[in-house]
């Protein structure tokens, strides 16, 4: 290792909702989304898992048809069942 080199930070590792590791690129996005967002909008103050799922319930999220944008729903929609249910 050059201990002159620029340190790199570590790779993105995406967690599924069952807690695996998603190894796949597919779950960065598709290149006309970022993980499976079209222009998501600004979160504002609240934590990113909160004013996602707030943005998801009132509709204005664009998810992308892609692989990433499918599973970034079943995400949303499970974290909002789960927030309806405390």
């Amino acid at each position: 290792m050059n201990p002159r080199a620029t340190p790199q930070p570590p790779p993105i590792r995406l967690v599924g909702i069952d807690g695996t590791v998603v190894p796949d690129r597919w779950a960065q996005g598709c290149g006309r989304c970022t993980f499976g967002l079209v222009h998501p909008p600004d979160i504002g103050h609240r934590p990113l898992y909160s004013a996602r799922r707030i943005q998801f319930e009132r509709g204005e999220l664009q998810l992308c048809e892609c692989r990433a944008g499918a599973a970034y729903a079943i995400l949303l929609l499970k974290y909002s069942e789960q927030e309806a249910q405390r």
